[in-house]
């Protein structure tokens, strides 16, 4: 689900965590400032950690957290779809 659902927003690319709790999606298709990215991520009722707090690799990107209950992983890649498509 924290791969597909991402990669079935056209202009995102999510490949499989190797480990963790956590998703690292690249949104700089369609949105290439971490910081831009948040705020929208935001205002559509969904917090996100800015990849470009991982260093100038992570610009455009954002951490997604999967530890938390499928239902409202459901909801927040919900918002995030309606958000950027």
């Amino acid at each position: 689900m924290m791969v597909g659902r991402p990669n079935a927003i056209p202009g995102v690319r999510c490949t499989p965590p190797q480990g963790g709790i956590y998703a690292f999606p690249n949104f700089s298709e369609i949105e290439p400032s971490s910081q831009v990215l948040f705020k929208r991520a935001l205002d559509g009722g969904v917090a996100i950690v800015p990849g470009a707090f991982f260093g100038s690799l992570g610009e455009g990107r954002a951490r997604l957290m999967f530890a938390a209950e499928r239902e409202i992983i459901s909801q927040a890649l919900d918002r995030l779809e309606a958000v950027f498509k």
